[in-house]
């Protein structure tokens, strides 16, 4: 069904349920409306889209290796610096309850997030049903899951600070950061706005009564009780922050003639060199999209495959071989090494597969009515 219906008649499978939040995509508010993964079927998807596929297509890869093989060094000159974990702490085996309680969490969000698997992500109104109300299963797992984010957030890091306290804090990123403040460069800027960013469009929907009486977002900041618009507005500008920032700063690169390879570049150079508004905001929206979704998956599964080899070390005993027979301990591997390396690519791969960064499918929706196979699917309805 999937094949016949997402596949072959994507046409007009092509549209997003308009089901998510007020609070997340109204302009008046945080704006995220034209993100690519949650932007309405149509022109400006169809750009969007158009200009996100040419740099992720194999060929535009190739171009971009260059870049791809100067960061990946800079990343392995930074963990060879800092090899430090996060936090400094140290799980003291497989079962340690930290640990535990973090893969719980994720794994409870990672559930949570899929429109299929609970119904209040249909039916918002449903949240406010008391954990105690006969069927309110959900909401008792959802306490549970709530609380060992809770866990997952706070214990390490007021960890670290106790230890930082008594002068005995490990090292580790939390010390590093919390005790030296964050460089100015532009590379950390774009990316701690874009965290900021998009750990507001996921705040929970419960937070805001905006998400089920959006009327509500035309309200003045200045309005007794508003502060969530007041809120709303700083977010608003750190997502301003993650999309013009590097777009002002690619333009002025161009105009000396020295800008790096990027999608931005591209963009620009290939379709609106003196952009109108609406390209502008096109342009932003399909490269800010881009940037937003990569900010922490990268690092998720260079984790993720350490993790891995961490459980498993004779594969990574057999993996190491394998690049020391190549690279002789004498250079580092190129992108052309990866076809003399079928083992390492066969270990990303499942590393990829055995722990998904985010098991996540949005869902499409449909663009008219339509019939299969004797069902009736009306205009907008999810899939």
């Amino acid at each position: 069904m999937a094949e016949d219906l997402l596949t072959k008649r994507s046409s007009i499978y092509s549209d997003r349920p308009q089901f998510h939040s007020t609070m997340g995509t109204s302009d008046r508010l945080l704006g995220w409306a034209n993100n690519t993964a949650v932007i309405s079927y149509g022109e400006r998807w169809r750009t969007q889209r158009r200009m996100t596929h040419e740099l992720l297509h194999k060929r535009a890869s190739e171009e971009l290796s260059p870049l791809i093989v100067k960061n990946s060094r800079l990343a392995l000159q930074r963990l060879l610096e800092e090899p430090d974990p996060v936090y400094g702490y140290e799980a003291t085996s497989s079962n340690d309850t930290l640990f535990e309680t973090v893969s719980c969490a994720v794994d409870g969000f990672s559930r949570s997030i899929i429109a299929s698997n609970f119904y209040v992500n249909l039916i918002p109104w449903m949240q406010y049903i008391p954990a105690w109300f006969p069927g309110a299963q959900w909401k008792r797992k959802a306490l549970v899951w709530r609380w060992q984010t809770e866990q997952m957030l706070h214990v390490p890091y007021n960890w670290t600070r106790e230890k930082m306290g008594t002068g005995s804090a490990p090292p580790s990123m939390l010390r590093h950061i919390l005790s030296k403040r964050a460089s100015e460069e532009l590379s950390p800027l774009i990316v701690k706005n874009s965290r900021l960013a998009l750990q507001r469009l996921l705040e929970e929907p419960d937070h805001f009564y905006v998400n089920l009486i959006p009327w509500m977002q035309y309200i003045p900041a200045w309005f007794p009780g508003a502060q969530w618009k007041r809120k709303a507005l700083v977010w608003r500008w750190q997502t301003e922050q993650m999309l013009h920032v590097p777009y002002n700063w690619t333009r002025e690169k161009m105009g000396t003639g020295s800008a790096p390879p990027s999608m931005l570049r591209h963009i620009l150079s290939k379709y609106v060199k003196e952009p109108s508004k609406e390209e502008k905001e096109t342009v932003l929206w399909a490269a800010g999209s881009l940037f937003a979704a990569g900010t922490d998956t990268t690092v998720s599964s260079t984790l993720i495959l350490i993790v891995a080899m961490a459980m498993y070390p004779e594969v990574q005993t057999k993996a190491q071989a394998e690049v020391d027979s190549i690279l002789c301990g004498n250079r580092f591997p190129e992108i052309e090494d990866q076809q003399s390396m079928p083992y390492v690519e066969a270990v990303i791969k499942e590393a990829l597969r055995w722990r998904s960064v985010l098991p996540l499918g949005v869902s499409h929706a449909c663009i008219e009515d339509d019939d299969y196979k004797g069902y009736r699917i009306p205009k907008g309805a999810a899939m």
